[in-house]
């Protein structure tokens, strides 16, 4: 080898990476008289290529693992601490499984994110009438509130004791309400000087890895990888920020609290009857009898559809007058957090002597099938696992609409809670706190009883909406929240695929391979896991219509051979798409944490992958004698590319979900 060609092999000797290692035992194998066993494995610049000899590993360089570790994992992985857990203080494997759902798949957790968002977003425009006026509108927003921040919780609706319309009807719970809703936001989530220490660091950091690389770099494809690593984390940005905007409870028993902080107002009835049949001979005291008109014309007459009701009858009832009474603070039974264990108990059809509500003794259990429970995710609190409550959210957040729309109709017809139309007062108004009645007529009041001929027949309040009664607007805030998955998760995928697909050597190889990997498991682990919440849906409806029904007709319990074949294999599919999905998305988490330190350590830094062997085989070649400024106007598209679609995802994601969040805590 002539005295050019030395110096020309010097210029490209070293040992900080692989390929100057390369260049060096090339260069040691020409001094030693071995270049034909060198030779062999390379091409010229016309391309004739013989084969590749993969007799060179990978090397370590602490200087460029150092560089990497600081510029772009660990920012990424500390800022993972900002994601929304609060599954409780001791419940390790629900909290692992937060921060796997989120790293494994960003398409899960900003799907979870969005449908959070949406829901608040209908929640404001579904109550936006009853809070503009009338006598219940400072009562009908706290509740509002309090709704839209107990996503994070499996929150259910109780007839029990009643208590549930007295915290709708009567005035006297005003404030409640006020209190509950002071709390939630008191215990809500709010910027912290961690977060936003965290946020800068990580942004900071990105930017000055992309100004790097354009600035003194450009074409040097070991910076076009460490590039692409870190656009591959960005999608953290919008998500943590979109959960600080859309709120979360600081903590996993807040709900809990607020709920049983302060004491409620009950109806109660002040004799031992509750209602009675005809007209009594012997009222006792402070009974007060009122005659009941049903207008059949009326669309909230109480009994619609009842013969009572089609032939306008008149029926003489007895009521006993209210007795308002303050409860201790476990007594508040209308709002509930679901156990993970049972179902919620329906109601019986009578009442016991002193006309409270009440409720079967026995909870009908959770259906399980091989070993794990059917209700899944639904019932396990955290907002990462708010994708499996949109269901009995928006039925709960539903009902109590329809209960404050019933009682705000009531009071502007001016109705007390018999039923019947009452003058003014002398201010021309007719108050809600002039309503008097018993604990029966207070549940008739909100829509919660009907009237059945001389009685009052209580309305079951199921935990899971048959899918007949879901509404357009609901499956369309589920198509949007998948879209916007889609998006964010494979807009940052796309982006670090970009860059190092696109930079020589190009084609499919290992690094970016591995970004097809984490996309796909990421893609598919979200699939099986939104099927399963479909298919748990579908077998809890059917649970508790057989549970239902074995009550109605007064059966035995009901066996697993009695099941319905479908509801068997709802059983079987919600628990397996489950059980894969997490399993599926754990190994995807290990797999871009893994990922990530092999490209730190060099363990892609190999004849194969860098030869992009993966898809070229054995036309697969490695660049050794070319400076980065001679690869710099071929990396610029990409690189440029690459960098803008992932800014592009992170403003547009970022303000969809500002944008829905506005006026949340209005």
């Amino acid at each position: 080898m002539d005295v050019w060609s030395r110096l020309f092999i010097h210029n490209f000797n070293g040992t900080d990476s692989w390929k100057q290692t390369c260049v060096s035992e090339l260069d040691n194998a020409v001094n030693n008289g071995h270049a034909d066993n060198i030779f062999a494995g390379l091409v010229n610049r016309a391309g004739n290529y013989v084969d590749i000899r993969d007799n060179n590993t990978e090397v370590f360089s602490f200087k460029i693992f150092s560089a990497g570790a600081t510029n772009y994992l660990l920012p990424w992985l500390a800022l993972t601490a900002q994601l929304p857990f609060e599954t409780g203080e001791h419940n390790v494997i629900a909290n692992f499984m937060s921060f796997c759902m989120a790293l494994g798949s960003p398409m899960f957790i900003t799907y979870s994110l969005m449908v959070t968002i949406l829901n608040q977003h209908w929640l404001r425009g579904h109550f936006r009438d009853l809070e503009t006026q009338g006598h219940m509108r400072e009562t009908v927003k706290n509740a509002r509130i309090f709704l839209q921040e107990s996503q994070q919780v499996p929150l259910r609706l109780s007839q029990e004791d009643g208590s549930l319309g007295s915290l709708i009807v009567l005035a006297e719970n005003k404030a409640w309400w006020q209190r509950l809703s002071d709390s939630v936001l008191r215990t809500r989530r709010s910027v912290t000087l961690s977060l936003v220490a965290q946020m800068l660091v990580a942004i900071l950091s990105w930017v000055l890895t992309v100004a790097a690389a354009f600035l003194s770099s450009l074409g040097n494809p070991t910076e076009a990888l460490v590039l692409s690593s870190g656009s591959l984390w960005v999608w953290l940005i919008p998500v943590i920020a979109g959960w600080i905007s859309v709120g979360t409870q600081n903590d996993h028993s807040t709900i809990g609290l607020a709920l049983y902080r302060d004491e409620a107002c009950i109806a109660r009835p002040a004799s031992s009857s509750g209602l009675t049949g005809r007209r009594a001979r012997n009222s006792s005291a402070g009974a007060s009898v009122q005659t009941v008109r049903v207008d059949p014309q009326d669309p909230y007459a109480m009994g619609v559809g009842s013969p009572l009701s089609e032939k306008g009858v008149v029926e003489e009832i007895e009521t006993r007058a209210i007795s308002v009474a303050s409860v201790k603070k476990d007594e508040q039974k209308g709002f509930r957090i679901a156990n993970h264990r049972t179902s919620m108990r329906p109601l019986l059809r009578t009442t016991v002597s002193d006309g409270r509500v009440r409720l079967e003794d026995k909870e009908p259990p959770v259906p399980r099938c091989f070993g794990f429970s059917v209700a899944g995710d639904e019932k396990q609190e955290g907002p990462a696992f708010n994708y499996a409550r949109i269901f009995t959210w928006w039925h709960v957040a539903n009902q109590v609409h329809g209960m404050f729309q019933r009682t705000k109709y009531n009071l502007s017809q001016r109705r007390d809670l018999s039923g019947m139309e009452r003058p003014v007062g002398e201010d021309g108004k007719f108050k809600q706190k002039d309503l008097q009645g018993d604990s029966l007529s207070v549940l008739q009041y909100c829509g919660l009883a009907t009237r059945r001929g001389s009685s009052i027949e209580l309305k079951d309040l199921t935990e899971y909406p048959r899918w007949a009664e879901l509404d357009s607007a609901f499956w369309q805030r589920i198509l949007i929240a998948v879209l916007m998955a889609v998006f964010v998760q494979w807009g940052t995928v796309g982006a670090a695929l970009t860059i190092s697909y696109l930079t020589e050597v190009k084609g499919l190889g290992c690094r970016s391979g591995s970004y097809v990997v984490y996309g796909a498991m990421g893609t598919v682990s979200f699939m099986l896991m939104f099927a399963s919440s479909f298919f748990s849906h579908a077998a809890m409806i059917q649970h508790q219509a057989l549970h239902v029904a074995s009550r109605d007709v007064a059966i035995e319990e009901e066996t697993p051979a009695s099941f319905p074949l479908s509801l068997t294999l709802y059983r079987m599919c919600a628990v397996l798409t489950r059980i894969s999905g997490r399993i599926l998305v754990v190994c995807n988490t290990i797999w871009i944490i893994l990922t990530s330190f092999w490209e730190l350590i060099g363990f892609f830094n190999n004849c194969w992958c860098d030869g992009v062997s993966l898809s070229r085989g054995a036309k697969g070649y490695i660049i050794l004698f070319k400076t980065a400024a001679e690869m710099a106007p071929a990396a610029v598209p990409a690189w440029a590319g690459g960098v803008f679609l992932s800014i592009f995802v992170v403003a547009s994601s970022s303000a969809v979900f500002w944008l829905f969040c506005r006026g949340n805590r209005k």
